[in-house]
């Protein structure tokens, strides 16, 4: 009103209260003619909005979960802010709207309220007029846990039921010292009868082999210092390589497709067994025992190149095949070689040269001509019986990881 209005008798505050909001016309001052309109008040304000999910999948170990984005009909400046309870106090936000945790969560010790990892949280938005509140779920997802290689030997240990109870069966692992490559094949070394990983973990001739940064090695032990190649013993063993083989994806930098075995003797026929049941190997090297003619029937799943070494005076178990260790009837050295080969698909004759290991002559037969550039070699060693050893200066684990080595990549 003019300031040289009288007040109406009758007028009150709620009545200037009313017609101020309504915005009614007729309050124009007074005196003859009135006077001009007041300004229209500004339509009302919206409230800014969330644009970004309500709801979010979050892997462990990770602080920042999202920059969220809003907007404002009104093009003002929105502020993002936290409200307290539910688990509020676990996140900081930035006034752009960076959402992170405090600290990295944990799938396998969640602090969330509920201990279930799914973090429930208010955030509010405000345009500085007006504000409005969203409740966010993040829910966090559990990462594999790689192992590291520390470089030397390091003791495992596998659970297996054996005989009706549960027993915990080690196995050891070798690396290099100084590791340089990002992935590595497996070769797996079984031990003869009476002894055990930790012996071949040993062996000098291992230790440079490994040394040299291309494989790593596992060295499982036998119930009792025996495998369960046809009958010795009670336990699975065809099951505890798997179970070796699982335990092993927990090593980021071991190339689960690129598994090699080595047995000797009582280890060989365990590797052979393994060559005919399972899919495991690329190639195998068997020393000292052929196949058990029981098994020679079988077709493997994924045959796998060999390199069979047998020595010529073998008195465990005859290069001649017969009856051998454990009294189980083996073949021939030739007649092994020539079932892998078959197994393989090898073709054309057998490719046989006189070559020396150290201070013994060996009689080498070798298929190249076989599907998927697999191959199969039988090397009989002239003089030598039941052994892994020709001479001081001869380290054969070299000459089969070479045989290993230039096989195709898998």
């Amino acid at each position: 009103m003019g300031e040289n209005c009288p007040m109406p008798a009758r007028f009150n505050a709620m009545a200037v209260t009313l017609i101020l909001f309504l915005g009614l016309p007729g309050l124009v001052g007074c005196g003859e003619g009135g006077s001009a309109p007041s300004e229209a008040v500004a339509a009302a304000n919206s409230p800014p909005r969330l644009l970004s999910p309500l709801e979010y999948n979050h892997e462990e170990g990770a602080l920042l979960v999202v920059a969220l984005v809003a907007e404002d009909d009104e093009g003002d400046a929105i502020r993002f802010t936290l409200a307290s309870g539910l688990d509020s106090a676990l996140f900081g936000i930035d006034a752009e709207g960076q959402l992170q945790f405090n600290a990295a969560p944990d799938f396998e010790a969640p602090n969330d309220s509920d201990r279930d990892n799914s973090y429930r949280l208010v955030i509010v938005l405000s345009d500085g007029k007006q504000s409005v509140d969203y409740e966010l779920l993040i829910t966090i997802t559990d990462l594999t846990e790689y192992l590291l290689l520390k470089g030397g030997s390091e003791q495992r240990a596998i659970s297996q039921a054996v005989q009706g109870e549960t027993v915990q069966r080690d196995y050891w692992l070798r690396s290099a010292s100084e590791r340089k490559q990002s992935d590595y094949p497996i070769l797996i070394f079984l031990h003869g009868a009476g002894g055990n990983g930790r012996v071949m973990l040993n062996d000098e001739r291992v230790i440079e082999l490994i040394e040299g940064d291309q494989w790593v090695g596992v060295f499982p032990s036998g119930i009792d210092g025996r495998w369960n190649s046809n009958g010795e013993t009670d336990a699975d063993d065809v099951d505890f390589i798997r179970r070796i083989l699982l335990d092993l994806e927990a090593f980021e930098s071991l190339s689960k497709a690129a598994v090699y075995g080595v047995g000797f003797s009582n280890g060989a026929s365990m590797i052979n067994r393994l060559g005919k049941e399972t899919d495991i190997f690329v190639a195998i090297a068997p020393i000292a025992s052929q196949q058990i003619k029981e098994l020679s029937v079988l077709d493997a799943p994924a045959p796998p190149s060999v390199f069979q070494i047998n020595g010529e005076l073998d008195p465990i178990i005859p290069t001649e095949g017969g009856i051998g260790f454990g009294d189980f009837e083996y073949l021939s050295a030739m007649e092994s070689a020539q079932n892998w080969a078959d197994q393989n698909n090898c073709s054309g004759s057998w490719d046989e040269q006189k070559v020396y290991w150290g201070d013994y002559e060996v009689r080498s037969k070798e298929q190249v001509d076989c599907v998927a550039g697999r191959r199969v070699g039988a090397y009989v060693v002239l003089g030598a019986g039941h052994t892994t050893r020709f001479g001081p200066d001869f380290n054969v684990f070299t000459l089969i990881s070479s045989f290993f080595l230039d096989l195709p990549n898998p």
